[in-house]
This record gives structure tokens, sequence and C-alpha cells, in this order.
């Protein structure tokens, strides 16, 4: 499915595109709220359960398909990481997508729980 506030993938995620091109679900979102709050890429991995390894990977992956850099090394140690101020606004605009997505979705099944809306009987 896709819509105005992202896509569904297979897994069942909701994938937003975000202003800089970036695509963030909710894993890469959690790993870019722990780089923010300092977290080291260990730390950062170890919260959202994914190896270093692949923690790296999403972060080459969103740096990549960004047309500015999401995060950003700091000193010449690869694990401390830096959300810069693109990395910080793909993160609100995510999350303020998640929660217009949200909204549509209790809205929707607002609607869906009203009996006149399928109300056959005259």
């Amino acid at each position: 499915m896709n819509g105005e506030y992202g896509r569904i993938l297979n897994g069942g995620c909701l994938m937003v595109e975000v202003t800089h091109g970036a695509l963030i679900g909710p894993n890469r979102a959690e790993l870019l709220r722990q780089i923010a709050r300092g977290s080291s890429v260990k730390t950062a991995a170890t919260s959202v359960g994914v190896t270093v390894k692949h923690a790296t990977y999403l972060i080459a992956q969103m740096n990549g398909t960004s047309d500015q850099p999401l995060v950003r090394l700091v000193g010449t140690n690869s694990a401390s990481l830096l959300l810069t101020g693109a990395g910080e606004s793909a993160l609100t605009e995510y999350d303020d997508k998640v929660n217009a997505w949200k909204l549509s979705q209790l809205l929707v099944l607002q609607n869906l729980d009203r009996k006149d809306t399928f109300c056959c009987e005259r």
C-alpha cells in the first residue's frame, strides 16, 4: 500500500520517505533516536535489536539515499556518531507522518464502527 504518509511493506511496517530522500521505518527511526541521545553504534544497535554490522549498513543506506547525510562520524572513531541537522529534521518528519497515519487509521476504524455507515435497511 502506498499513500500520502508512506508505504507499507510486505512485513507490515510503515516506511516513510522523508524530504531528504531517505526511506525510514521503525528500526531506522529508533536507530536515529539512539544516535541523537549520544549512543555508540553498539548501544544503538543493541537497543534496536540488530547487529553492529546491520546498524552500520542501515546508517550507510540512509546516508546514501539522502541528499544530505543524516548521520556523520565524529573524530576518527567510527563508533562515535552524530545526528546531523538533516537527520534531526528527517526524524521529526518521520514521527509527524507516522502520527498522522495512526490518526487517519483511527478515524477509519471509528467510522467503520458506526452502525449507520453500513446500514442497508430502510
